[in-house]
């Protein structure tokens, strides 16, 4: 099974909250996936926070990150993949009647 992590399940798992860490284990960090929407939502974030915790959220997050860079889910790319995929299914159905 996969999994999309939403932004505040991210933050909760970067706080160390909810014991996330050994859940994500548990289901194995290749299953889990964030979207590039929430990737955005944590890059706000940091740049919005008390200037003295930054550093440490900026960190934070590029580690994060950088353990999920081939499994961050590209919304555009997808909606476009699946729009291309419902025209084409459209046309044969069409093409058959």
């Amino acid at each position: 099974m996969k999994y999309l992590l939403d932004t505040n399940i991210v933050v909760h798992f970067l706080r160390g909250a909810y014991q996330l860490d050994g859940k994500v284990r548990e289901v194995g960090i290749k299953n889990c996936f964030i979207s590039e929407i929430t990737l955005l939502e944590l890059e706000y974030g940091v740049e919005n926070s008390d200037p003295k915790w930054q550093a440490r959220q900026r960190m934070a997050l590029d580690s994060f990150v950088e353990a999920f860079a081939d499994r961050i889910f590209a919304y555009q790319k997808h909606i476009y993949c699946l729009r291309q995929k419902s025209s084409f299914s459209s046309q044969i159905r069409d093409a058959h009647q």
